[in-house]
């Protein structure tokens, strides 16, 4: 390795061994936590919610006649509607993941709502029928419904119409989209003069672009529906960019991108408020070592003395390299192998077997030059009488300081920290406890921090962002 390289202080931690009687002592807040979970962040593309639920259509909503009320959150609205995106609703759903409040999604009727029994005698509470499975409110007129339902008279209840567009709805209605099919994944949290954005991933129908989301409530993020910073238009960026990791520089925002299936790493500048351009049809890093097998992707920036260099994962999950700004500037060059591994993140007899790595973020900056960086993953948590060859394999966060370079000419140096996890990501024993965690962006704030990151999701759910805070 080259004299440039850092000495590396590791702090390792989990997705949360489950049942320990030790504790990790009390520390100040830093980037490296202790993070307290803030629960799912609500994504919005203009007033529509992004949900990643396999097979759901790609745009879902109701039928209405009249304007939805504002609101800030459920204690806004009326009835049965929900707070969501701003509007409160009657919630549309595919699965029950998307409800809550003791409601679960009734498949039948498209929307969340108390499960009922119509074979059962008063199985909902009064003032609602049992219809389909679910809950319905009764009313004698459209003003005992919900924004959304209209009044059976005939079956004495509400009834929500369901459209995908104004084609599907009677005259003097028009479709209200409330939910469209979009995966939000690898947030950046970004800090300006007004506060803090996040710039992220979004798939809609097989395509990938980048957008800048603005903090509409504590956990929830607002996006210009149609409104990307950056969609593919180069021929090596496929139907893919993402992976967004921002940076200021001279005066312009520099937007460091992965394209394709991390085909490599692009970058586009725009000056404060101005249109992101590519600074170069190619990529800025592209594959070149045979450990990267064909992929660099995941960027993150990391400033040194006026420098940006950057950090990537490389090939499958094989390691986090480290990529040098030429002085030519003719893009970036890769320092050679990877300067993380996967194996340096073990712990013994509490995060083991660990064989993948992959998306680091560098959290903060001290004024020494040290920093800290927060990648995931994978390997098995184990601890509180759950041997290793029982705990399920799944992703973490680990955080790694990392020293000023001049202190360090030698190869990294790897001391990892005993306590997890992170963020407590299981909630028992088995793989229905496992809840990976991705793409990890964690900034300082005012107040402390906050680590935003992606729950990778399965069968029933897609991937969604996390919100975790310190303190």
């Amino acid at each position: 390795m080259r004299a440039f390289l850092p000495l590396l202080i590791l702090f390792a931690a989990g997705c949360g061994a489950v049942g320990r009687d030790d504790e990790p002592p009390a520390r100040p807040c830093t980037g490296l936590g202790p993070w307290t979970d803030r629960g799912p962040v609500q994504v919005c593309l203009g007033t529509a919610e992004a949900v990643a639920a396999p097979g759901a259509p790609s745009a879902a909503g109701w039928c209405v006649a009249g304007e939805a009320r504002s609101c800030g959150d459920d204690a806004d609205c009326e009835g049965e509607e929900r707070c969501r995106c701003g509007l409160c609703r009657v919630v549309r759903c595919a699965t029950a993941a998307e409800c809550d409040g003791g409601t679960t999604c009734i498949t039948a009727l498209g929307r969340c709502a108390a499960a009922c029994d119509p074979a059962v005698a008063a199985s909902c509470p009064p003032g609602f029928v049992c219809h389909l499975g679910g809950c319905v409110a009764a009313c004698a007129a459209d003003a005992d419904c919900s924004h959304g339902e209209t009044c059976s008279a005939l079956a004495g209840r509400c009834v929500a119409v369901p459209c995908a567009a104004d084609a599907d709805c009677d005259p003097g209605r028009r479709c209200e989209i409330q939910v469209v099919a979009a995966a939000v994944t690898h947030p950046d949290p970004v800090a300006d003069a007004a506060g803090t954005w996040i710039a992220a991933e979004v798939r809609r129908g097989g395509r990938a672009e980048i957008l800048r989301f603005d903090r509409d409530a504590a956990t929830r993020l607002v996006a210009a529906a149609g409104d990307p910073l950056l969609s593919p238009a180069e021929p090596w960026e496929g139907d893919r960019v993402g992976a967004p990791a921002v940076a200021v520089r001279d005066g312009e925002w520099h937007l460091f991108y992965a394209g394709g299936d991390d085909a490599g790493i692009g970058l586009a500048v725009a000056r404060a408020g101005g249109l992101f351009l590519r600074r170069s049809d190619r990529p800025v890093l592209a594959p070149t070592e045979p450990w990267e097998a064909g992929r660099v992707g995941a960027p993150a920036v990391w400033p040194v003395e006026g420098e940006m260099r950057l950090l990537y994962a490389g090939g499958d999950g094989a390691g986090i390299g480290l990529a040098l700004e030429q002085p030519d500037g003719t893009g970036w060059r890769g320092a050679g192998g990877p300067v993380l591994t996967a194996s340096a993140l073990a712990v013994p007899d509490r995060w083991v077997d660990l064989d993948a790595i992959a998306e680091p973020d560098v959290a903060d900056v001290a004024p020494d030059g040290s920093s800290v960086w927060i990648v995931a993953a994978r390997g098995r948590t184990v601890g509180g009488g759950l041997a290793a060859e029982a705990a399920v394999p799944d992703w973490s966060l680990g955080a790694v300081l990392a020293a000023p370079a001049e202190r360090s000419p030698a190869l990294p140096r790897f001391e990892p920290w005993g306590w997890g996890p992170v963020v407590a990501g299981r909630t028992g024993v088995g793989a229905a406890a496992v809840r990976d965690e991705r793409a990890p962006g964690a900034r300082r704030t005012a107040g402390g921090w906050e680590l935003w990151y992606v729950e990778s999701g399965d069968a029933a759910r897609g991937p969604r962002l996390r919100l975790a805070t310190c303190p």
